[in-house]
């Protein structure tokens, strides 16, 4: 996410919103093989219903 990216256009409130938008999608959208392709977010909701 941050490598080959240029920051100096981003002000320090478009930088914390994008950010942000990284850390819902990293938790709530990717899913992952290991997770029996789920979202961390979905396989942790799984879990607290056992």
């Amino acid at each position: 996410m941050f490598y080959g990216r240029k920051w100096n256009n981003f002000s320090i409130k478009n930088f914390i919103a994008f950010i942000n938008e990284y850390i819902v999608w990293y938790n709530t959208k990717r899913i992952k093989q290991s997770l029996n392709y789920l979202s961390p977010k979905e396989y942790r909701q799984l879990l607290d219903l056992n």
